[in-house]
């Protein structure tokens, strides 16, 4: 039900350095693709054989694709955290919070905690895709969960209205 949405942010990959490497490489493939298959111009001196180019090429606009979509939401209701990862993850992961024991906003390593995505550390498992900024949820099992926000002050503040236990 959309009316107990306490808070609910979208993340995706946005970072200029990603697509600063990406678009650029991606656009090199597919448009030596073209001009090599389409014109009998070849793509480098060695003239790649024309299925490995496509092939490339359709895994590079993959990616980008990939990249685009990718998305993390996290949405706080009356009855816990949802975190869904588009097209990482099958199932919203669901935290209730009579699981939490306690919570604080943090800022952390992305790759000191696994890199980007949904990944597993020493720290504890991190649903992250961009930033420094989080939230680290400590569950009644011992485990950690660090959620990945750009508004850490707004989600503390969210967690604090339901009077969650911190």
């Amino acid at each position: 039900m959309e009316s107990d949405i306490i808070y609910i942010e979208n993340q995706r990959f946005r970072s200029e350095w990603l697509w600063g490497v990406l678009l650029p490489t991606t656009s090199i493939f597919v448009y030596g693709a073209i001009r090599q298959v389409f014109s009998d111009i070849p793509f480098d001196l060695v003239r790649m054989d024309n299925f490995l180019l496509l092939l490339s090429s359709g895994f590079l606009l993959g990616l980008v694709f990939l990249f685009y979509r990718m998305e993390l939401e996290t949405i706080i209701k009356e009855d816990g955290i949802y975190l869904n990862f588009w097209l990482i993850q099958s199932d919203v992961k669901f935290i209730p919070f009579s699981e939490i024991c306690s919570y604080k906003p943090i800022t952390y390593n992305a790759l000191e905690n696994g890199g980007r995505g949904i990944t597993r550390s020493r720290n504890g498992q991190t649903f992250s895709i961009s930033g420094n900024k989080g939230i680290e949820l400590h569950l009644l099992d011992g485990s950690n969960i660090i959620i990945g926000t750009q508004d850490p002050e707004d989600f503390i503040r969210s967690l604090n209205k339901l009077r969650i236990h911190h």
